[in-house]
């Protein structure tokens, strides 16, 4: 092809056996395109409502949990003027699935705070409630356990828009003593 583009130049009337075909002199349009596509892909979750995940995993080895009920309750502040939007409902159940996860969307406008409450259905123990600015969760994440894990320490990552609850089977000496404490 080189060498059809030297004969060009040099004058040759000939025509080149390229001509006629498109050539390809718009790859920049077409990166630019790829560019704005790929801008909107990723931004088009906060033009729409945000998705909240709830995480359900075992402690020691990050399985799921599945079928635990999950209660999510979305509370605005009043005393700011937020209101929540008549036809959401601020308080609903879900159920995890087989990856352990259950997944809400976030109303417009959003609520000040979320309510995040799981009820295990087998002896675990856990930190089974959390209240959370709702801003903290869609921007970093929350992981909610019953022991204090500082900075990387914890077993599972959090990801912006996620809420992890780390469970982990009841001791020995916790078993024996549960339908004590159940009581």
């Amino acid at each position: 092809m080189n060498a059809q583009w030297q004969a060009l130049r040099e004058g040759d009337t000939e025509k080149p056996e390229w001509e006629g075909r498109r050539v390809k002199t718009d790859t920049v349009p077409r990166c630019f395109r790829l560019l704005v596509l790929s801008l909107l892909a990723f931004l088009s979750p906060a033009c729409l409502g945000q998705t909240i995940a709830v995480r359900v995993v075992m402690e020691k080895n990050s399985r799921p949990l599945q079928k635990q009920p999950v209660t999510v309750s979305l509370f605005y502040d009043k005393s700011k003027g937020e209101h929540f939007p008549p036809d959401f409902k601020t308080h609903f159940r879900l159920e995890t699935d087989a990856n352990g996860e259950a997944q809400f969307e976030i109303p417009k406008p959003p609520p000040a705070h979320v309510s995040v409450t799981i009820q295990l259905t087998s002896l675990w123990h856990c930190c089974c409630w959390v209240l959370a600015d709702t801003q903290d969760v869609v921007q970093k994440g929350i992981v909610a356990s019953d022991r204090l894990y500082v900075g990387s320490d914890a077993p599972v990552k959090m990801h912006p828009g996620e809420i992890i609850f780390l469970t982990r089977p009841l001791a020995f000496w916790e078993w024996l003593l549960y339908p004590i404490m159940k009581e």
